[in-house]
């Protein structure tokens, strides 16, 4: 088996190192615009180059994908996000009452994912008629770390990856949470303040 893959050794390691390089096709593989900004997913399949506007249209319903633009001056694939590039999820829609004094409100909120940590724009109502924030949060599977102006949530899939890690492995929420944090930045120089206290609470209650 290992004599079969050797020979492959080069082929394969020219594919690892076109992931970091934009390519010959410098134009958007959704639309064929020919722009100078050119961004790629590092969660999706495939290494497609795109414009600004058809990489945030693409994740309008992925908003945890990462995100990386193309630099000319460094020649490599720098990180980025949706909420650099103007991305804003509405997680307030539906609710908004035409003849309702009160109206659409924007606010930054720290977002914990099993794909890493991500500072997200959201537009959420704030209609008499609709539910309040964390009740919004809830509904797009966001769990609020508190239950008045909540400024982190939790995804389901975060909270259900914890569950399995602590059953299998026992493993501490700190480790998890080190772990999370060097999956959204591994140069060391990324410090995550997210307590462990809300995963000791949850530990019992799943």
């Amino acid at each position: 088996m290992l004599q079969q893959w050797i020979p492959k050794i080069p082929l394969y390691v020219t594919a690892l190192l076109n992931f970091e390089d934009v390519g010959p096709n410098r134009f958007c593989a959704n639309c064929q615009a020919d722009v100078l900004d050119l961004f790629r997913c590092r969660t999706c399949l495939g290494s497609a180059n795109h414009c600004k506007t058809c990489i945030v249209e693409i994740h309008s319903s992925q908003p945890f994908h990462q995100i990386v633009s193309w630099s000319h001056a460094h020649g490599c694939f720098l990180p980025t996000s949706l909420t650099q590039l103007g991305f804003v999820l509405d997680i307030g829609r539906g609710y908004h009452v035409s003849d309702c004094p009160s109206s659409i409100m924007l606010a930054g909120i720290t977002v914990v994912h099993s794909h890493g940590i991500h500072d997200l724009s959201i537009k959420y109502s704030t209609c008499c008629h609709s539910p309040s924030l964390d009740l919004q949060l809830l509904a797009f599977r966001l769990f609020p770390a508190t239950v008045t102006s909540p400024q982190t949530v939790f995804s389901f899939d975060l909270l259900e990856l914890f569950h399995f890690h602590h059953l299998e492995g026992k493993g501490s929420a700190y480790a998890f949470m080190n772990a999370i944090s060097r999956l959204t930045n591994d140069t060391g120089h990324f410090k995550v303040e997210v307590s462990g206290f809300f995963f000791f609470w949850l530990r019992y209650r799943l």
